[in-house]
């Protein structure tokens, strides 16, 4: 075993315990970062007032102050907790509160600075060790108070997930899928509203009618749990989608919501064999149903035929392009900062940069062909395996389709029934066997034209830093460059998030925080460690 997939295991096993703990570390960590209440009071009374008005207001006696330090110093363990809170919360689901509160937070190593050189060292020796300019020691004094709207959603996070574990640990889950059902039959009525076919338009608000009664029906099972239901609001995303349908037309933001359906359907199923309230359990039961349903009607209003594992290859065609456009991104974005920061001429600047765009698409759409090609092979060789188990044996694959359906949460009766109902249709059972037993897989694109999308969007990536060195130079060029990358990064996590169905604020943010972080790093490489070497 190598050192990286040590570390991998290492950080996976935290990951489980951490989750197992959850409620505890949780505690544990809200109350290291309310503890930070005492500091930000003296951090006013005898910091800030006294620096204002010459006097300090700080109640307590000062020859307590160790111990005012140490309660200051319980903010490392609050900050590397705390961060583990929001991380924990990232891998879940992407939300760009989760990363302002992780740059919040993380910012305050500068403050914790401040404090050890201007209160701690100064009072040790008379003299601080560095001294920050008078600006900067109020910036790192004033970024303490970031920690307010963190502290504050600690505690709400702590006490959801007391009102949560009264509800066996699921409401949250409960909330995304009512949220989810709320959001397909708003797009579903866009549809319906865009349709010319009367027919059509018709089917299209019958669905939507049913994603309605999905909504009520989580929002009563919520409402028993004591949780709080507001009126639904459509996501950004599904807003974003409608708007794409209006400019593009429907048939790509169409077949979006058909994967969303499929996806919507196993995770009910999934739900039901774990959900522990019965009404959880048989909504969770007959959702997926009625979300296969959907699936089906859906794909008959798009005039899908051919294989499910081939219906939303345009969707996945497109993830992987606009995922080979970020990744230009920031390479690109990152080798130009670099050759900044050493000082590169104007002329080594247009000449790497080029080439930069150049070998970047081509190695992306290399790199994209041959795993395309590989995917697509595999999944050919245990399509054969299936087909003929499926010819050969027919009454056993019944029989292990029935135990699967059972394991996802259908009685005994029903898993038979369904079963029996798939295997009439030896290309259904194919495709039910391909998803139930092989766990799914990515929709497959052909390999030429993914790794032509996918080249094409990188040069279109890559280039958008390198532009304005071609036009210009100095700090100007990278100043630009820097803007361009940032507007680039910002309609890339949009897009990405309209794909994906994460949301669409935090999924910008994590592109252009990403993009800046690799640019710093460049620089920083290119300014101080190149030299030296």
């Amino acid at each position: 075993m190598t050192l990286g997939d040590s570390v991998s295991t290492l950080v996976q096993r935290f990951w489980r315990w951490y989750e197992r703990h959850y409620l505890l570390n949780l505690s544990v960590a809200t109350g290291l970062f309310t503890l930070q209440a005492f500091h930000l009071y003296w951090l006013f009374t005898d910091v800030i007032l006294k620096r204002l008005t010459g006097q300090s207001y700080f109640a307590f006696p000062p020859e307590f102050w160790p111990i005012y330090v140490f309660i200051d110093y319980t903010e490392i363990p609050a900050i590397i907790t705390i961060s583990a809170v929001y991380l924990h919360s990232l891998g879940k689901r992407n939300t760009l509160q989760a990363w302002l509160a992780l740059a919040a937070l993380n910012v305050q190593w500068l403050h914790l600075f401040w404090i050890t050189d201007e209160i701690v060292v100064e009072t040790l020796s008379g003299r601080p060790l560095v001294g920050l300019p008078s600006w900067l020691a109020w910036i790192a004094i004033l970024i303490d108070y970031l920690e307010v709207p963190v502290m504050i959603d600690t505690v709400r996070r702590l006490v959801t997930e007391i009102r949560d574990l009264r509800a066996g640990g699921q409401a949250q889950l409960w909330k995304e899928h009512w949220q989810e059902e709320g959001d397909a039959a708003y797009v579903y009525r866009k549809l319906a509203a865009d349709e010319r076919d009367r027919d059509r338009g018709r089917l299209y608000r019958q669905l939507a009618d049913v994603e309605d009664q999905h909504v009520d029906r989580w929002a009563m099972i919520l409402r028993d749990a004591r949780v709080k239901v507001g009126r639904h609001r459509p996501s950004l995303r599904v807003r974003l989608l409608s708007v794409a349908g209006r400019l593009i037309g429907w048939q790509l933001p169409a077949t979006i919501l058909l994967a969303e359906e499929r996806r919507e359907m196993e995770g009910y199923l999934r739900a039901a064999g774990e959900y522990t309230v019965p009404a959880a359990v048989e909504a969770a039961t007959a959702l997926a149903k009625e979300a296969a349903e959907h699936a089906q009607q859906l794909s008959d209003l798009l005039g899908i035929t051919s294989e499910p594992w081939h219906r939303t290859e345009a969707v996945a065609v497109l993830q992987e392009s606009v995922q080979s456009a970020a990744t230009a991104l920031v390479i690109s974005l990152g080798l130009m900062m670099g050759l900044v920061g050493v000082h590169a001429s104007a002329a080594v600047l247009q000449v790497a940069g080029i080439c930069a765009v150049v070998a970047v698409a081509g190695s992306l759409a290399a790199m994209k062909y041959l795993t395309s090609k590989g995917e697509r092979d595999r999944l050919a060789r245990e399509l054969a395996m299936e087909r003929e188990e499926l010819r050969l044996m027919p009454d056993l694959e019944e029989k292990e389709l029935a135990l699967v359906y059972r394991s996802r949460g259908l009685d005994a009766d029903e898993a038979r029934k369904t079963a029996k109902a798939v295997m009439r249709d030896p290309e259904r059972a194919l495709a039910e066997k391909l998803q139930l037993e092989l766990g799914g897989r990515e929709p497959l694109v052909m390999p030429l034209p993914a790794a032509s999308m996918a080249g094409l969007s990188a040069l279109l990536g890559a280039a958008v830093p390198v532009l304005p060195f071609l036009r210009m130079g100095g700090d100007a060029a990278a100043w630009l460059s820097i803007a361009f990358a940032s507007l680039a990064g910002v309609a890339i996590g949009i897009i990405r998030s309209v794909l994906t169905g994460e949301n669409a604020l935090s999924s910008a943010a994590q592109t252009v925080l990403i993009a800046s972080g690799v640019a710093l790093a460049g620089f920083l490489v290119g300014r101080w460690i190149l030299p030296s070497l």
